[in-house]
């Protein structure tokens, strides 16, 4: 209608009673009019906008993601860099003595047998039977298995690991024996009256055919006398921790020997 009356004279300004009162009549649907259609634009506008606002969130999400995955990478890096830098230390400050082999922990036996790694080296670098093993905390153990590219080491904490050790400061000897836990050690055969006390270092003695003297073990946390009383026995914390071997050094020689 409004449509018809503009098309009558485009020209005309002065509408006649029945125009004027229609007009007034059709103001209020042509606001309502308008007001929904401003109302489903910012509907319409609202929806664009929130899926734009979704994808970039998403896309900040995954960037978010990445860089995390970088941080946690570059902290292995460091954690890595400072373990190795460690181990080189070592290697150098022995290297003058003991010939050593690096080598990087690749698996652990998960069963109840025994307690052992085994490690990138083998035949083919060198390794054999019954090297000792250290990293720069302390002994660690020896090879017992190798093939071309892998060796087998058992741990000290092993039942079977034992080693010949000494009480650092009275120079004390006994047989350092695994009680099959990574926190445990024990230091037994000693003397009923040899003077045993905690924080005292253990060290290995030299005696028998595979480890070398002066090999740190652990300290002294406790000791206790045989129920027969002839004899005691020490507990050592081991200064390796076992649980978390992940880099080894093994001694194929010293530098006067083969």
């Amino acid at each position: 209608m409004l449509f018809t009356m503009k098309l009558t004279d485009i020209n005309r300004t002065n509408l006649t009673p029945p125009e004027r009162l229609l007009r007034d009549m059709l103001a209020p649907l042509q606001s309502g009019v308008m007001a929904v259609t401003t109302k489903v634009s910012d509907v319409v506008s609202g929806v664009t906008k929130y899926k734009e606002t979704s994808l970039k969130y998403q896309e900040l999400k995954e960037q978010v993601g990445k860089l995390k995955a970088q941080l946690n990478q570059m902290e292995e890096y460091r954690m890595e860099n400072l373990r190795l830098r460690k181990l080189l230390d070592m290697k150098q400050s022995l290297g003058s003595e003991w010939n050593l082999v690096a080598a990087s922990v690749i698996a652990r036996d998960a069963s109840n047998w025994y307690h052992t790694v085994t490690v990138n080296r083998g035949t083919e670098h060198g390794i054999a039977r019954d090297m000792p093993v250290i990293n720069h905390q302390g002994l660690v153990g020896r090879v017992i298995a190798v093939t071309r590219n892998t060796a087998e080491v058992l741990l000290l904490m092993d039942p079977e690991g034992a080693a010949g050790g000494l009480i650092q400061e009275t120079r004390t000897p006994g047989i350092v024996e695994g009680t099959g836990h990574e926190q445990q050690l024990r230091l037994v055969h000693l003397a009923h009256d040899a003077q045993v006390e905690k924080n005292q270092v253990v060290v290995t003695s030299g005696l028998g055919d595979i480890f070398p003297k002066g090999l740190r073990i652990g300290y002294i946390t406790g000791s206790e006398v045989a129920a027969n009383g002839l004899v005691k026995q020490a507990f050592i914390r081991p200064f390796v921790d076992f649980d978390r071997l992940e880099e080894v050094l093994i001694i194929t020689g010293n530098r006067e020997g083969p």
